[in-house]
């Protein structure tokens, strides 16, 4: 059997979704995942709109809001105002709680349909990297040695990641200095509310419950003064649990635990994201690591993989030069960046205790109620507000056509569009359909004649359509045409 072109370690959503959009742009994939498994407790509960908007556009989204519930607000360090998501013009104006198991189990599926090779009970523990090709090595479940060689290997292996460390990548940041508690538990009975948070002023701490989208499962988040200030070396009982609850002033009542752990607020960004060579890329939790203060962590992975994956295609059919694959760090190392300083703020807000805390935390809630600011902070919360320099000077190298790049460039959202006329068979359809084979979409001005339409920007790897039944579109002022990057965001533009 031939060499993949691609290897990926770690089989959490991360690796899977990067694993499928390779595979989409017709990549020989393989992944090793050391667990045999997958893990039983949430982890990552929230997709965001972003998240959403990416799944449709691979025709997946359907199967994510078939499980899981839909919540229009999200919260910040979680203070009494909630963000409204629901006022965003966004294509979908909610976040989505869903348990990170069932959203692995559809990725794996959606993986394995697209050809990807998924092998677990594989750890690999050496790697090399040349200018021209990787290799790695490791044991099997069964103590089989094994060894492969690609063109490029990706480390989606999580925070600890075993390929960051044999880079030796510095993981900057600022180390643990709160601990807090984690259950994912049935509660008896059940809250009728999505949300909720508790103060107990006089023992000065706190608790977050939410829903974990599965009907069932309670996640807590607990500031417990009894165990901010240790380094937890195994889980709470699940006694010791239910005694944490009530001493911050909860009257839940845990029946059982599907997990209980802890985690801290230390926040890191890998200093580089890829090796010297690069053959070898950092993504999700192995590039950067926060607290799930804002439920950033899983979805700023799916864009990590959404940003590289089209790129790494191109650079491998010819369509760019290697050098083009700097930009994944560029675009996307100073995003997490700042999420780590929004997520550092938020965890450090809810940790502060005493009446100094509460008063605190009732200012800045009064200060999220000004519609102009939860606005800003809801649209960080939903995954957009941020915007990509664009920086594709080494990419087209088959660039036809008079477009201009745009800058500052952001993912567009979609259903602004409405529908689109298929150049291709004359059919109506949505520009999400338009797209999902992973394909550049260059969207035209409602009334442009194909006869003023001339070769496609990238020849074999465009969806073209032309607006219907939409005038005055505000993306569209001044522009004939806009071309929509394969990871959805805002590319390049056609001028009037």
């Amino acid at each position: 059997m031939s060499s993949p072109s691609i290897i990926i370690i770690g089989g959490g959503p991360v690796g899977l979704f990067m694993a499928s959009e390779l595979a989409l742009y017709g990549l020989r994939v393989t992944l090793y995942e050391k667990r045999t498994v997958p893990n039983n407790w949430s982890r990552g509960t929230g997709f965001s709109s972003r998240s959403l908007d990416i799944m449709a556009s691979r025709g997946l989204v359907d199967r994510f809001l078939q499980n899981g519930r839909a919540i229009e607000i999200a919260h910040y360090a979680g203070l009494a105002t909630p963000l409204s998501i629901r006022e965003l013009d966004v294509t979908f104006p909610h976040m989505h709680l869903i348990p990170q198991p069932v959203t692995s189990s559809i990725l794996a599926s959606h993986a394995t349909s697209l050809g990807v090779e998924i092998l677990t009970g594989y750890n690999v523990t050496a790697m090399t990297s040349s200018p021209s090709q990787v290799s790695v090595s490791g044991i099997d479940i069964n103590g089989t040695a094994f060894t492969n060689t690609a063109a490029y290997l990706i480390a989606a292996d999580g925070t600890r990641s075993k390929l960051r460390s044999i880079l030796d990548i510095p993981f900057l940041g600022s180390a643990a200095h709160t601990t807090f508690i984690l259950g994912d538990v049935v509660l008896n009975p059940r809250p009728t509310q999505l949300y909720t948070f508790t103060v107990n002023p006089e023992f000065s701490g706190n608790l977050m419950s939410f829903d974990c989208g599965d009907g069932v499962h309670t996640r807590l988040i607990i500031v417990d003064p009894h165990y901010t200030s240790q380094r937890l070396v195994k889980p709470l009982t699940l006694e010791e649990l239910q005694e944490s609850v009530r001493r911050v002033g909860s009257q839940l009542v845990i029946e059982k635990a599907q997990y209980i752990g802890h985690f801290t607020d230390e926040t890191r960004v890998a200093e580089r994201w890829s090796d010297e060579h690069g053959r070898v890329f950092l993504a999700g939790d192995a590039a950067h690591s926060h607290t799930p203060f804002g439920a950033h962590g899983l979805n700023s992975g799916l864009q990590d993989a959404s940003n590289l994956s089209w790129k790494l295609s191109a650079v491998i059919r010819g369509l760019a030069r290697p050098s083009f694959l700097k930009t994944y760090t560029a675009e996307r190392k100073p995003i997490m960046e700042e999420i780590s300083r929004v997520t550092l703020a938020s965890s450090t807000l809810t940790s502060v205790l005493g009446q100094g805390g509460i008063e605190l935390r009732d200012a800045v809630a009064k200060l999220i109620s000004e519609e102009s600011v939860n606005r800003k902070m809801a649209i960080v919360a939903s995954g957009y507000g941020f915007t990509y320099q664009n920086e594709t000077e080494d990419f087209a190298l088959r660039f036809r056509g008079e477009w201009q790049i745009i800058k500052g460039a952001e993912p567009v959202h979609r259903t602004r569009f409405g529908k689109v006329r298929d150049m291709e068979n004359g059919e109506e359809i949505g520009v999400f359909e338009l797209g999902k084979g992973g394909q550049w979409v260059e969207i035209w001005r409602e009334g442009t004649e194909e006869g003023e339409i001339g070769d496609a920007a990238f020849e074999g790897w465009t969806k073209r359509g032309v607006l219907v039944g939409v005038e005055d579109l505000e993306i569209m002022k001044g522009r004939k045409a806009i071309l929509i990057r394969p990871d959805g965001v805002l590319g390049y533009e056609l001028l009037i």
